[in-house]
Order: C-alpha cells, then sequence, then structure tokens
C-alpha cells in the first residue's frame, strides 16, 4: 500500500511507559496487553463513524483504513480559498485515495523529512542525529545530547508540531503542513474518550518507530 507522503496526525500523548498500550472505557484509560491495540482502534473507529468524520472501510489496503466520512469536513477545517481535496478512488485501484484516515495504536514516534531536531533542555543545542542516540531508559525512550550528554526523554521534547509521539494515532493522508486544522469537535471527542487531550502534528514522508521494540 501507498504511503502518503504528507500526513494531519492526530494522536493521544500519554504519560505512559512505552510497550503498554491501552483500552479505553468512557472518560477513562485501563492497561491492557498489546493485543488490546486493535480494540483502541475499533473504540476510535466507532466514534469516528459516528461522528461522521470516516466512512466505509478500505481492508483491501489493510486494517483501519477507512474513507473520508460525510461529516468530514465538519470536524477538518482547511485554510485557504480553493483547497484541493481528493477523495474519490477506482474501486479496483491498487492504491488508497489521495486523501483517507488511518487508525493506529501502539507506543510510537511517527517523524518525517520535514522534522526540525529538536533541542537540549539543559544546553539548548539542536540535538541533530537525535534517531542515533535513541535508547531505551528507565522510564521511557530517550536520546542523548551529543553537547552536553544530557540524557532526555522523548516526551521532554518539543517536537514543534513536526513528529508525533503518542500510543493512539488518527492519520488523515494527504494534509500539507498547516494546510488543515482539527475542528473543535473532533478533539473533544477524541478527548472525551480517552480522558486527555489530543495533539496534532504535521509529518512529511513519514517514518513510524515502535518505541516497544527498542
Amino acid at each position: 500500500m501507498r504511503i502518503a507522503k504528507e500526513q494531519l496526525i492526530l494522536y493521544h500523548a500519554d504519560h505512559q511507559a512505552a510497550g503498554e498500550t491501552e483500552s479505553f472505557s468512557t472518560g477513562s484509560v485501563s492497561r491492557g496487553s498489546a493485543s488490546t491495540g486493535t480494540a483502541v482502534c475499533e473504540q476510535l473507529a466507532t466514534m469516528l463513524t459516528e461522528l461522521g468524520f470516516i466512512g466505509k472501510p478500505l481492508p483491501q489496503f489493510g486494517s483501519h483504513l477507512y474513507q473520508t466520512g460525510e461529516a468530514f469536513f465538519d470536524h477538518l477545517v482547511y485554510l485557504g480559498c480553493s483547497p484541493v481535496v481528493h477523495f474519490a478512488g477506482d474501486a479496483e485501484a491498487d492504491e488508497p485515495p489521495p486523501t483517507c484516515v488511518a487508525i493506529d495504536a501502539g507506543t510510537k514516534l511517527v517523524y518525517g523529512s520535514n522534522t526540525v531536531a529538536p533541542r537540549c533542555g539543559h544546553c539548548k543545542n539542536a540535538l541533530h542525529g537525535w534517531t542515533e542516540s535513541l535508547h531505551a531508559a528507565e522510564h521511557e525512550p530517550a536520546v542523548v545530547c551529543s553537547h552536553c550528554m544530557t540524557p532526555a526523554a522523548l516526551s521532554s521534547l518539543n517536537w514543534r508540531k513536526r513528529a508525533a509521539l503518542g500510543s493512539s494515532f488518527v492519520k488523515v493522508h494527504g494534509v500539507f503542513p498547516h494546510e488543515a486544522v482539527p475542528g473543535e469537535t473532533l478533539l473533544t471527542r477524541l478527548q472525551a474518550l480517552t480522558g486527555d487531550a489530543w495533539r496534532y502534528s504535521y509529518v512529511q514522508q513519514p517514518v513510524v518507530i515502535a518505541l516497544d521494540e527498542i
């Protein structure tokens, strides 16, 4: 399956240790095994379907990938006068529609070609080469500053909306950086499901790191 080179990623940035996937109950989070990832995706899909944000599933292109729903534009606000959005796809095509929605779960970091090196919280220098120093630490994965040798947890870094670190994800394929923003109702419903606020970022040519495999 072709992965969109540009994505708007909404993500649940919880504070649990890597490798602990969650299952949701209304307004709360209960811990479960990694096998609950499918249940998390299904709960998100149910809510997003009720909201009209996603439509029919696209199982021929992989699990938890969906067409946009009839109320998609009610919950994703495109900026500018004439945005170009491609929803339709050939039913027998080898690739999904350019604009579609994917749901994912599991503790991961998604970054891309537009991700800027975050800065060390101690010496303020840019953490160039941070992917090479990424390692498992006591509580969560961390990187080490090459200037002052101070370790920094991934969750402590400011990714400037150019990377997504979380345990649950809603990825809108085909959205360029700052081309659109999620609506308040969408963010509110996501928070009501998980009990915590959701964030969003823009990632181009995405690379996914499964943090529980480090």
